[in-house]
């Protein structure tokens, strides 16, 4: 099953199971031996996925995006996903109750603001304007470093002295 809102699962239909790229798996699958699916994603409603509340809202990208607070009995993490500065996702985060982690991307460093602006990403600095929007203590994760930029990204956000801190990495399974 691949979950997604109405654009995202009209796009993977349209340039993807297209018969052209790859096999319309959806049109192969059977009702009684479904081997691809799309289940459609509504934009603040949240949906059960083994053992796990995930609700899908509205990031600020150049495409449509979505963004999650995934929950389970113990806890929630946030993962705002690709996204520029945003507003809906951290408005949802501060009603939910113990918010143990943020993975929040930063792509490009400062000095490429201009950059980051236009393909609504974060640097460092938005980063941690960002991370101020969520009124809970959470650890914050920072991925999606563009590999070319890793070491300046890294290195101002460092600087921030950001409390926790934890610069994600490619493979590394994360526990909350």
């Amino acid at each position: 099953t691949i979950y997604g809102t109405k654009p995202v699962l009209d796009c993977l239909q349209r340039d993807v199971f297209n018969d052209r790229l790859w096999p319309d798996f959806v049109a192969l699958s059977s009702p009684k031996t479904p081997f691809m699916k799309l289940s459609e994603l509504h934009l603040g409603r949240p949906i059960e996925v083994d053992g796990l509340r995930l609700t899908p809202l509205p990031v600020n990208h150049v495409v449509p995006t979505t963004g999650f607070i995934i929950e389970d009995a113990t806890g929630a993490v946030i993962v705002p996903g690709d996204t520029g500065p945003t507003e809906e996702i951290w408005q949802a985060a501060n009603k939910v109750a113990n918010v143990k982690a943020v993975f929040l991307e930063v792509t490009f460093p400062d000095d490429m603001a201009w950059l980051a602006d236009l393909a609504k990403h974060h640097t460092p600095r938005t980063f941690a304007l960002e991370l101020r929007k969520l009124h809970h203590p959470a650890t914050p994760i920072a991925v999606h470093i563009k590999p070319r930029f890793r070491a300046q990204v890294v290195k101002e956000l460092e600087a921030l002295g950001l409390s926790n801190l934890i610069v994600g990495q490619g493979g590394q399974p994360y526990e909350f």
